[in-house]
């Protein structure tokens, strides 16, 4: 083979390399997502939710328990060398991104949260569901 020449490059390699980033996306997200009511709990629930709105902390931790997990639970994926497995967890985390936008939606139709930052979020979390079911269901 001549110097000029270069050997084909293998797209599996490229493909692989996109699916562990997104689900590395998906942890930090989770986090990011999580860490305010973390570190502000009331702060966070003023902010995001209506006048008068009740603030269950057990269920917000509930709710922080389940960000973690989802992020934690894809980057361990992330770190498999299976890619019918990332597959499938993309698609479970593009489900429930898609499950909290849906939810967020709701909460700003009832009133229950602020509109603006309501529908910020909720169209962040439709735009990580769209990413991870697109990678999910993409053809290799």
């Amino acid at each position: 083979m001549s110097a000029s020449a270069k050997a084909p490059v293998s797209s599996t390699k490229s493909k692989r390399d996109v699916e562990k980033a997104l689900l590395t996306t998906n942890l930090v997200a989770g986090l990011a997502v999580a860490a305010p009511y973390v570190l502000a709990p009331n702060k966070w629930h003023n902010t995001f939710f209506g006048e008068g709105q009740p603030h269950n902390r057990d269920m917000n931790n509930f709710w922080v328990l389940g960000m973690v997990s989802c992020g934690t639970f894809g980057q361990m994926v992330a770190n498999s060398d299976d890619k019918k497995l990332k597959k499938n967890a993309l698609k479970l985390c593009g489900a429930a991104w898609m499950t909290a936008a849906a939810m967020q939606a709701n909460n700003v139709r009832r009133g229950t949260q602020k509109k603006e930052l309501g529908l910020a979020a909720g169209g962040f979390q439709a735009a990580m569901a769209s990413t991870f079911l697109w990678a999910g269901f993409r053809k290799d």
